[in-house]
């Protein structure tokens, strides 16, 4: 794909969606996420959909960061303004509470913008301390964007998974893709040689760490995610116990928000391979996004209900039933889709 083609090609599938061109739309997303798409759709009904990942409100385990101290300030991101206005009425008296000014989000690039498409509501940021690091951590963002190390030592991140970050940053920048798209794929791209620790999952609305590991097998990360764990069971056991059963399942990633999730689990010895019983498309509560989604998962979901197991082989994704080979999605241009895989 061309350098800065990406922004410019969502907005051509947003409009052939909205057109009801769907021809158009399936070219442009096979282009988008380089791979070779069937052209046949079956509707997807909604159990075949999860919302695993919102970007958007509270999350379970930055709330216990807060409340048990964990970090020196929690920065609380893409909280609808009306939401943001209940927690600040309550929590105002407890913490000091910085608060952003509104903006709208594009869920399928994930940047924000100023001015809304029909119907979206205004989201707002939140920096939460207990005393004023919070408002030092919005004067260095503001003033010097580019601090990324420093802004993690203030949240509180290990200085090894922030130095990560801080790369991805500075390549991210001269990109076609979203930063977050980059940060999680070079991550999952690193447990196809090496499973990942479950609790270092990021994609999840229920993930324990509000920040991406260096490496899918940190150290540092994992210690941080026990203490969040600790945390989460004090103050939110039902949510703690949703973590652990959610977090880890195997993870079909092209680009955001394009991905898929399994029901199963990696294959003893064979890097990059999964047996599944049940896969399902991650959707977005954003209506736009997620009729791209599932249309997405009209595409895809067809195919791997044929098999039981899937392997990535150069670039392609080959699915498998019984041992014997009856799909494949073909990759096309340099970008391949990656399989996450947890242990």
């Amino acid at each position: 794909m061309e350098p800065y083609r990406l922004a410019s090609l969502y907005a051509e599938l947003r409009n052939a969606a909205n057109k009801g061109d769907q021809s158009t739309a399936i070219s442009l997303l096979s282009e988008a996420l380089g791979c070779q798409l069937p052209r046949d759709v079956t509707p997807i009904s909604a159990d075949r959909c999860t919302t695993r990942l919102s970007y958007r409100g509270f999350k379970p385990a930055e709330l216990a960061m807060l409340a048990a101290n964990l970090k020196p300030v929690v920065k609380f991101e893409d909280v609808p303004s009306k939401a943001a206005d209940q927690f600040v009425e309550r929590y105002g008296q407890h913490y000091q509470l910085v608060r952003g000014p509104q903006y709208y989000k594009d869920y399928l690039t994930l940047r924000s913008r100023r001015a809304p498409l029909r119907g979206e509501v205004p989201m707002t940021f939140i920096y939460a301390s207990r005393d004023d690091a919070g408002e030092r951590l919005r004067t260095l963002e503001h003033d010097h964007p580019d601090a990324i190390e420093k802004a993690g030592e203030l949240l509180g991140f290990p200085a090894c998974c922030s130095a990560a970050f801080a790369r991805t940053f500075a390549i991210s920048r001269n990109d076609q893709d979203a930063l977050n798209d980059d940060a999680v794929y070079a991550l999952l791209q690193a447990t196809m040689q090496t499973p990942g620790m479950k609790e270092l999952d990021p994609l999840s609305d229920l993930d324990l760490l509000a920040f991406y590991p260096c490496t899918p097998r940190c150290a540092h990360a994992a210690a941080f995610a026990d203490r969040t764990l600790a945390a989460l069971q004090q103050s939110a056991p039902v949510q703690a116990a949703e973590a652990i059963s959610t977090l880890g399942a195997p993870i079909l990633y092209w680009r955001m928000p394009f991905f898929i999730v399994f029901d199963g689990e990696a294959i003893a010895g064979a890097p990059a391979t999964i047996h599944y019983r049940h896969a399902r498309v991650h959707v977005f509560p954003d209506p736009a996004v997620a009729r791209l989604q599932r249309l997405f998962a009209g595409l895809i979901l067809p195919l791997l209900d044929r098999g039981d197991q899937l392997t990535m082989e150069a670039g392609d994704v080959v699915i498998r039933a019984q041992g014997a080979e009856v799909g494949r999605l073909r990759r096309q241009g340099d970008r391949s889709p990656v399989l996450g895989v947890w242990v």
